[in-house]
């Protein structure tokens, strides 16, 4: 006998042993809160854009701060050997930002419609 021909026999089984038997449809519990409407889900894509919009701009902005007060901070401690890496730093991380910033305003003003 291979092992192809002992697996189907030792399903039924595992089976009985989990208290699953064939006839019994699967249940919905345990998979996460449904949107109960259309509307409901509606709702909660706006809103969610929304959310992601205000912070994915408060985190430009918040950036730019960051990145103005660090260099002001290292020009007034005489540190300028490290504002080269704050500027490359600075010009990798806004593009990316700005990019997702740009999507995430255009599909809010998009929802508002």
């Amino acid at each position: 006998m291979s092992d192809t021909d002992a697996v189907p026999e030792s399903l039924p089984v595992l089976d009985s042993l989990r208290g699953f038997t064939p006839t019994q449809p699967p249940s919905n519990e345990g998979r996460g809160i449904q949107p109960k409407s259309e509307i409901n889900l509606k709702e909660h894509e706006a809103k969610t854009a929304r959310t992601l919009t205000f912070v994915l701009v408060g985190m430009l902005g918040g950036s730019f701060i960051i990145h103005e007060t660090l260099i002001t901070l290292m020009t007034f401690y005489s540190k300028s050997e490290v504002i080269p890496i704050l500027e490359h730093t600075f010009n990798q991380w806004l593009p990316v930002l700005a990019g997702l910033v740009g999507t995430a305003v255009g599909f809010y003003l998009k929802e508002r419609k």
